[in-house]
């Protein structure tokens, strides 16, 4: 898949996926916002914090749309 097709496809996390500051448990809904460099995944929590990660690998996640 090209970058630009990544850009907007909602993923679920297939793998905990942490980056020192925030885990993500396996199963997390996600919205890939770029790939570049690795997919850069955002998450929205349900309190309304909105949660970035970079550098997620392609075999990492699996597209749900």
């Amino acid at each position: 898949m090209k970058a630009s097709e990544w850009e907007g496809k909602r993923v679920m996390t297939l793998r905990e996926i942490t980056n020192g500051w925030v885990t993500l448990p396996a199963g997390t809904l996600a919205t890939v916002v770029r790939k570049f460099g690795g997919l850069w995944l955002e998450h929205t929590c349900n309190c309304g914090i909105k949660v970035k990660l970079s550098r997620v690998s392609v075999e990492s996640v699996e597209v749900i749309q």
